[in-house]
């Protein structure tokens, strides 16, 4: 057996999302949530999600002063936006865990 490394997608970069990201944050995040949540959310709600919509959400995100809320994108070396993440810094989500 052999496999084939695809390098595109061993290197990626990671760089904060800028307002340009915002058509391809939109369609990452439509796409992942239809193939991630297929047979476990309603297929009615997944064929509801709209690439505007959430071209909309992350225009506001991305516009919006939220000190210490980070996002950022996963993009190849071709420069097409492949994953999304976002955080906080500091210590803003420690709270006490003990049951």
């Amino acid at each position: 057996m052999t496999f084939e490394i695809n390098r595109e997608a061993i290197d990626m970069r990671i760089r904060e999302a800028t307002e340009a990201d915002i058509p391809s944050l939109a369609r990452v995040h439509v796409d992942s949530w239809r193939s991630t949540y297929a047979g476990i959310v309603p297929d009615e709600y997944l064929s509801g999600l709209s690439y505007r919509d959430r071209e909309s959400f992350w225009e506001a995100v991305l516009t919006t002063a939220r000190p210490g809320i980070g996002n950022f994108v996963a993009e190849t070396p071709s420069g097409d936006v492949v994953g999304m993440a976002g955080g906080r810094t500091g210590t803003q989500w420690q709270r006490d865990l003990s049951w």
